[in-house]
């Protein structure tokens, strides 16, 4: 009793004294329970304590209701001078204790401890405050309670909690959180709780500053915020090393500027903003913000492991995404490794059935390795995917994709039917460079097959600039392929030989039974293109380089395609083919071109060399089928009869009004087969130029340049052949060829000059226009019509 006394009479001493100071430049101190709260003198209308002593009243001047704390808390009370008082808040975790300092007690904030779990409330609504956090808990968490924006400081604070969050951001206003430089913290949730995420906020969430964040959610998210999460331009350091659910999940948007960002041992997405519904008349400034992931700068890591699923009973799949968004994906900047191995599961996604998606990457480097396996429920496909939306836009920027499984821990193997860029609506490439590298197999079902494919649109594909390289070699693989129109190159261009660089293989064989043989098609019934015409079954599905049912325009640009397996077309449309200008090379087992409806050759350069079918196959059947109308192109078949060089079923239907053609290979438009062989007289339907169409020179060898020559001698083209070819006939034809005799020249040398050229695989040429040649012997002698 006498402490007691004793104690009070000192407390009300020191008090009796403040009172009686000049109290302009007096900070009163007190610290109680851990926590030393600070306030001006000059702030304090009075102090007293109840009737019984047990607690201490402290009456702001400019507020009614007092502050109070129990007397039995208080280890100390004194007078600072004003240079004394620190100017943010602290709290230094020990263990099961804290220690924290409050320089703002009267003017709203009160700090409150139950062992290490301590909240923060902060009822000022005028000034911004600075909390900073340090030291470790092993049973603690930080709770921040306020209605205006304020600033947290991480300073190596350790904090893993049993209870919920280990740090919970009640404040709806900005939250910037500040990494310390040369610091490392940690944020650890208690598992299976109800919180949302082991770093909650719920407002907007600005990381900054250059320390190191490590941060694993063991009831949900890593990291989620109920508004939108920025990472600012500063080279901090962000581990996700775990979540139940997402790495990061936000609302409104995801911005990264800046930060080295590593998302790894998730079971959910990575980084997934939602969309935030706003209220009647609320509107955002950028509409875009609102759902989507915005990359601007800084290095972000994902790995998502986990495989997909069904929800319920309702049929709907689910997956996990590296980087996912309701609405749009914006890459502009920085490095992005992302690697997706569980079932279904997407590198990038934007778009949902509430929301079109839209994907775009004007800059940057993104490196998108996939390798997880379709999910197949009756005949509906899910697919493993490096890009999904709904629209996607290539402006700039630098995007690699392989369906290898480097940096997948979980995943040992490639799924099947891997997809690359896939749309529902839009593909279009203006700019970037591509490297996109597909080896996964296909899948045959009961009812359908289902394909690997490197860039897929389910209307149309539009590729106007950028340099893309592309490989599929799995079983059926598909390069690109759209279900709408392909467009290459710019109509509006003034050169055409400005455009994208394109160079699309395939290795892989046909997916499943086939009944592509010459019986039904190239040779059979109608000759290349009569019943069948060298397509496939619907229980097959053969690998194709670039395939639309709509039509294809090649405006310009360079095409090289080479393809090796059976029925493995280069450039194939349902509709019709119209290449206006660029120098293109075609190396392909299957036909180089092929088309159900007419193939024009209005402009540029082409070199079509098939090695087991026709060169250019149309199956249109009527006048104008392979049309010539200002292209150079030159066609021809190493496989031998009855493939062709140009097979359109009838010679009747070429139609010939402008360009160069060198055709060699089989019987022309005849094939050796029905239809086809009362139309193998030296005769096309109709051209407005002279053409010579028969079986001079008998046989073309790989050692020499052989030229055409007009009836004046001049040389009007050089090519070389890659394999030997034994004519049946050929078709040789130029605007400047003239009607009468006309030569075909050889020679061992390459012409040391020319106007244009195209070069094969290996970079050497193999069609010259205007050469300049130095050859005298003659190969063949022929008259033109």
């Amino acid at each position: 009793m006498k402490t007691m006394k004793r104690l009070t009479f000192t407390i009300m001493l020191a008090v009796l004294c403040l009172l009686q100071m000049n109290a302009s430049d007096k900070v009163l101190h007190i610290v109680h329970g851990g926590i030393s709260d600070y306030t001006p003198v000059s702030a304090i209308d009075s102090l007293y304590f109840d009737d019984e002593g047990n607690t201490l009243f402290i009456q702001p001047i400019d507020k009614v209701a007092p502050v109070s704390i129990a007397r039995a808390d208080i280890s100390l009370i004194e007078y600072v001078s004003a240079d004394a008082c620190p100017s943010k808040i602290s709290i230094a975790f020990n263990g099961n204790t804290i220690t924290a300092e409050n320089p703002f007690f009267l003017t709203g904030v009160s700090i409150l401890a139950d062992g290490a779990y301590v909240t923060v409330t902060n009822s000022n609504v005028s000034t911004e405050y600075t909390t900073e956090l340090s030291g470790t808990t092993s049973d603690g968490g930080f709770i921040y309670q306020g209605d205006y924006k304020t600033t947290i400081v991480l300073n190596g604070a350790s904090i893993t909690s049993l209870r919920g969050a280990a740090m919970d951001i009640d404040c709806g206003k900005r939250i910037a959180l500040e990494l310390k430089k040369g610091t490392v913290s940690t944020l650890v949730d208690a598992p299976d709780g109800k919180h949302k995420a082991a770093l909650y906020c719920k407002g907007h969430l600005e990381i900054d500053k250059a320390g190191t964040l490590n941060v694993t959610g063991k009831t949900a998210h890593a990291i989620s915020a109920k508004e939108y999460v920025q990472l600012k331009n500063s080279a901090g350091i962000i581990n996700i090393l775990g979540a139940k659910s997402d790495g990061i999940h936000c609302k409104q948007y995801f911005m990264a500027k800046g930060f080295t960002l590593n998302v790894s041992g998730i079971e959910g997405d990575g980084i997934q903003a939602e969309v935030e519904e706003l209220a009647e008349g609320e509107t955002y400034s950028e509409d875009y913000e609102n759902g989507s992931v915005q990359i601007l700068g800084g290095s972000i890591s994902v790995t998502a492991a986990a495989d997909g699923g069904v929800e319920g009973n309702s049929g709907d799949t689910y997956s996990s995404v590296c980087v996912k968004a309701d609405r749009a994906v914006n890459i502009a900047g920085g490095t992005l490794f992302l690697a997706n191995s569980g079932a279904m599961s997407k590198s990038v996604k934007a778009g949902n059935s509430d929301y079109e998606g839209t994907v775009t990457i004007s800059g940057g480097d993104v490196t998108c390795h996939v390798s997880g396996d379709m999910y197949l429920s009756g005949a509906n496909a899910t697919y493993s995917t490096a890009i999904k939306t709904d629209n996607y836009y290539g402006t700039g920027g630098s995007v690699t994709i392989t369906t290898s499984a480097s940096g997948v821990a979980a995943s040992t193997s490639v799924g099947k039917a891997i997809r690359g860029i896939s749309a529902d609506k839009v593909v279009n490439i203006s700019d970037g460079i591509y490297s996109i590298t597909n080896t996964s197999n296909g899948y045959q079902a009961s009812n359908d097959t289902y394909t690997a494919k490197c860039i897929t649109c389910d209307k149309d594909i539009t590729i106007t600039g950028g340099t893309l390289t592309v490989k599929a070699s799995g079983t059926g693989g598909k390069c690109i392929t759209a279900d709408g129109a392909i467009t290459i190159g710019s109509a509006s261009s003034s050169s055409d030989s400005a455009g994208p660089v394109i160079t699309a293989s395939t290795t892989g064989a046909a997916l499943g039974s086939s009944s592509s043989g010459r019986a039904f098609g190239g040779g059979g019934f109608g000759g290349g293109g009569g019943f069948g015409g060298g397509q496939q079954t619907s229980t097959s599905s053969s690998a194709k380089a670039i395939k639309a049912l709509g039509q294809i325009i090649v405006n310009g640009g360079s095409l090289t395609i080479t393809t090796a397996t059976n029925g493995a077309e280069g450039l194939e449309s349902k509709t019709s083919v119209l290449i206006k200008g660029g120098n293109h090379y075609f190396k392909c087992y299957d036909d180089c071109i092929n088309s159900a409806g007419i193939i024009n050759f209005a402009g540029g350069n082409t070199v079509c060399y098939a090695t087991g079918n026709d060169a250019v196959d149309s199956n249109y059947g009527r006048s104008g089928a392979i049309t010539l109308s200002g292209g150079n192109v030159f066609a021809y078949t190493s496989a031998g009869g009855p493939e062709e060089g140009f097979d359109c079923d009838n010679n009747s239907y070429i139609v010939i009004t402008g360009g160069i053609a060198i055709s060699a290979g089989g019987s022309q438009g005849g094939g050796g087969g029905w239809g086809g062989s009362s139309s193998s007289s030296g005769s096309v339907g109709s051209a407005t130029q002279g053409y010579f169409l028969g079986s001079s020179p008998s046989s073309y060898g790989t050692a020499n340049y052989y030229t055409l020559c007009s009836t004046s001698g001049t040389a009007i083209c050089t090519y070389k052949f890659e394999g030997s070819v034994s004519n049946s006939l050929s078709l040789l034809t130029a605007p400047n060829l003239g009607k009468g005799t006309i030569t075909v020249k050889q020679g061992t040398a390459e012409p040391s000059a020319c106007a244009s050229r195209v070069n094969n695989t290996s970079g050497k040429g193999v069609f010259y226009i205007s050469p300049t040649v130095s050859t005298t012997s003659t190969a063949a002698t022929v008259t033109a019509k």
